[in-house]
């Protein structure tokens, strides 16, 4: 994990998509946002058994985060989005503190309804499954902007894309998914993709140092 932290901290300043963005180093995830804008891009977090397995339950108290986030909690009422976890309050049971985490603002991105509650969901569900095989998951789950996006409530840029980018902590795999943030998702399909895929998207290299084969 350090390795690939390391390359991404190496390549910030000469990627032209990324080169604002600073990092927030939460005490279970770190987050890659937007300073002058302060939107968030994407989290990296690991995710190891007793994440899934802790006994804390999840509370939806969502933290407004001043110093990393635009959003509020009052821009999403009556907004028609959800607040849609980046590092998902299921892999956050191993103590309070990391549930609590997980429900930042900076955590956070405006998600339309049925892709958070059903078609995300479901790929959520599809990567704790990966545990029963697997000792640890290290993983990114972030959004992609487009030009001229539309505000939330004329304050936060809702996001066009959503992607999960998974590296096995065995290093024997990749795996990677992206869907569109709009009513396309209640048609259903296929949202697997590769890890070239999104750095191809976002012109930014997440896991700096692996094999090339792994990433297609």
């Amino acid at each position: 994990m350090t390795l690939f932290l390391f390359g991404i901290l190496c390549s910030c300043s000469s990627t032209e998509r990324y080169k604002k963005v600073e990092l927030d180093k939460k005490s279970s995830y770190t987050s890659f946002f937007n300073a002058k804008e302060r939107k968030p891009y994407s989290t990296f977090y690991t995710v190891k058994k007793e994440d899934i397995k802790g006994g804390v339950k999840r509370k939806n108290k969502f933290i407004e985060d001043t110093l990393c986030s635009a959003a509020t909690n009052l821009d999403f009422v009556g907004s028609g989005y959800d607040r849609g976890h980046l590092k998902p309050a299921a892999v956050s049971k191993r103590n309070k503190h990391y549930m609590s985490e997980s429900f930042y603002l900076s955590n956070i991105a405006p998600q339309f309804p049925y892709l958070n509650r059903v078609v995300w969901r479901s790929i959520e569900s599809k990567t704790r499954n990966l545990l029963k095989t697997q000792d640890s998951l290290m993983i990114y789950t972030g959004v992609i902007y487009q030009k001229r996006a539309p505000l939330l409530n004329r304050n936060t840029e809702i996001p066009i894309y959503f992607y999960k980018a998974i590296l096995l902590g065995d290093s024997s795999a990749t795996i990677a998914y992206i869907a569109k943030n709009d009513s396309s998702s209640t048609n259903g399909g296929d949202y697997k993709t590769t890890i070239n895929d999104i750095e191809k998207r976002i012109k930014f290299d997440l896991f700096s140092g692996l094999n090339e084969e792994l990433e297609n």
